[in-house]
């Protein structure tokens, strides 16, 4: 800044102050800044100070935003009359609450800018401008306040939790091991999810897996005696009052507000199924030990809970859980008799849920595909297969099908198939050539949610689930990459050499000069971690080609292994063993890789 400059500042800032006195802001002064650099022709310093001026003018007045809003916080004799949106979740008048409502304008508006890019991107012809105006005036777009960019429910299966309690989620909890570690674990969890969404955490297995530890507590027959004295002391209790007493545990901590969700208590929904239902869920579902799911004492539970839970809210405002009773309607009755009396009922003594009325348990199913679908699958007695899903079907049970799980969504799940004759059938081509073929009621996953097939447009955006295959290693060897990497060479350029009794020692690979030197290192690690001596060796090079040899008796066993090698196969038809998906990330990489 020059002499000049400076003189013209100084002189400008005491007239300044002759003329207002005691009346001088930091803004005059920063006008006459601005204005002297302009016209001293500093360009450019003038408009990093003006920047800078904004910059710190919309601190200022967020900061006196935040102050006016606590104030109004402060006197206000509850929340929804000091919030920009209020929240009937939100029953409490504290700090914690205050902290997390002072931030919902900038939520909002961070929030209504992600749905108009969002909406820009795939409709550009939209006038989102108009958007905003209906949200401000005819509409309102639910949770638009809360946070920013968080996904809005989910329902969730609970066998990941009982397989391994909830150190997925990034808890220490490891998996419960009974009934009280069960409940106590099962509260955190349903915590731990709810901090990562807007909107309800729907457990419809929660009964299913309380059953199953009540049956593993007190044994197949509980519920038959359920009148049983199981403790003593001062107040000694029987069967029945010890399942209210974790009812009770579980839904009054469910129902607490939540820290990590602004003071609102957790959204929870729970289901209640009728025997046909059931049936086609879990009919077929075994927990980790291997137990299959018992319908009479899961009936005989959940209509405990249902009954406990209206008795309770006589005492209690208790708004969770949300409750859904499933019912099948055929041929003009309800086909579980026994479920629908019990729930009239219950409605005739004031209890309050939801009813879900259906002719078909296969609403609740998202798989229906051709019987020409291929899937991948394996059971407890032969192993991994890729068939259709008529291949499958034909195949029998003995020997093939026992204990079957399906690879679904990066993960091995117990399945059971659902014949649906007479079903229309789509086939669904995606931009890049993906081809499915499925029932006209199959629910697809879209941007514009769950869409039924005849209801697709050429619009819609397909979600497909492209996370890595990290299932659990049910049969895991501890394989490595090298070994991977081996197997798969074998596949693309191996062959067997010599053998001595019928036992073949002498392996091959065709190699390149890129990829030569890769390969003998692959083989030499590898070579070892099966229990060979031998190193691998170049061969003569003929006609671009680096001839690749090892004698291992151990490495060719391996190999034999996994690629199901047998006198008469050939290049042409050299297979993987599908076994291979039960065993370590690390082991299929060096597969592909190879």
């Amino acid at each position: 800044m020059g002499k000049v400059l400076l003189s013209d500042l100084k002189n400008a800032v005491n007239n300044l102050f002759e003329d207002l006195k005691d009346n001088v802001t930091v803004e005059d002064i920063q006008d006459i800044v601005e204005r002297i650099m302009m016209v001293n022709g500093c360009y450019d310093a003038a408009k990093r100070y003006i920047l800078y001026r904004e910059k710190h003018s919309e601190i200022r007045n967020e900061a006196d935003r935040n102050i006016a809003f606590i104030d109004k916080y402060i006197k206000s004799d509850n929340t929804a009359n000091a919030t920009i949106d209020d929240n009937s979740n939100v029953s409490n008048h504290n700090i914690a609450v205050l902290n997390a409502e002072i931030h919902k304008e900038n939520n909002q508006n961070t929030n209504y800018k992600l749905l108009e890019n969002k909406i820009r991107e795939l409709y550009p012809d939209f006038d989102p401008k108009q958007m905003i105006r209906d949200f401000n005036s005819i509409m309102y777009l639910h949770d638009s306040s809360s946070q920013i960019g968080m996904p809005y429910c989910v329902a969730i299966t609970l066998y990941p939790f009982l397989n391994n309690g909830i150190k997925d989620l990034g808890g220490l909890s490891a998996k419960p091991n009974s009934l009280k570690s069960f409940c106590g674990i099962f509260i955190n969890m349903v915590f731990a999810i709810a901090a990562q969404y807007k909107g309800a955490v729907a457990t419809p297995g929660f009964l299913l897996a309380m059953d199953w530890f009540c049956r593993k507590e007190w044994g197949e027959d509980y519920f038959k005696n359920h009148l049983k004295q199981v403790t003593i002391g001062n107040n000694p209790k029987n069967i029945k009052q010890e399942i209210e007493q974790y009812f009770q545990q579980i839904t009054y901590s469910i129902n607490q507000p939540a820290s990590a969700r602004g003071g609102q208590s957790v959204f929870w929904n729970i289901s209640i199924f009728d025997k046909e239902f059931f049936n086609t869920m879990y009919g077929e579902f075994y927990f980790p030990d291997n137990t299959k799911a018992k319908w009479e004492s899961f009936d005989w539970l959940q209509k405990l809970y249902l009954h406990w839970l209206n008795q309770e809210r006589l005492k209690c405002i208790l708004t969770f859980p949300v409750v859904s009773v499933a019912l099948i309607y055929k041929d003009g009755e309800f086909l579980d008799k026994d479920l629908f009396k019990y729930a009239c009922q219950e409605y005739s003594e004031g209890n309050s849920f939801f009813t879900y009325i259906n002719d078909s348990p296969e609403s609740l199913s998202s798989c229906c595909f051709s019987k020409d679908q291929k899937i991948l699958w394996k059971s407890s007695t032969s192993g991994v297969h890729l068939t259709t899903f008529e291949e499958f079907k034909n195949l029998p049970y003995a020997g093939n099908k026992e204990n079957f799980k399906i690879f679904h969504n990066g993960s091995w799940v117990k399945g059971k198939f659902v014949e649906l004759p007479g079903r229309k059938m789509y086939e669904i081509t995606t931009f890049n050539n993906k081809k499915i073929v499925v029932t006209d009621n199959h629910l697809n996953p879209t941007l514009r949610g769950d869409i039924s097939t005849n209801e697709l447009t050429t619009n819609d955006y397909l979600l497909f689930n492209q996370q890595p295959a990290n299932v659990i290693y049910e049969n895991d060897e501890h394989l490595t990459y090298e070994q991977g990497f081996v197997v798969g060479s074998f596949l693309g350029d191996g062959s067997f050499g010599s053998e001595l009794n019928g036992v073949i020692y002498d392996i091959n690979f065709s190699q390149n000069l890129e990829k030569y030197k890769k390969c003998m290192e692959m083989l030499d690690i590898a070579n070892q971690q099966v229990g060979g001596q031998n190193k691998p060796h170049l061969a003569s090079i003929y006609n671009n080609v680096y001839p690749v040899r090892i004698s291992s008796k151990e490495l060719a066993a391996f190999i034999i292994k996994w690629t199901n090698w047998k006198r008469g196969t050939y290049a042409f038809n050299k297979k993987l063993n599908l076994n291979c998906l039960l065993q370590s990330i690390e082991f299929r990489k060096g597969i592909l890789d190879g």
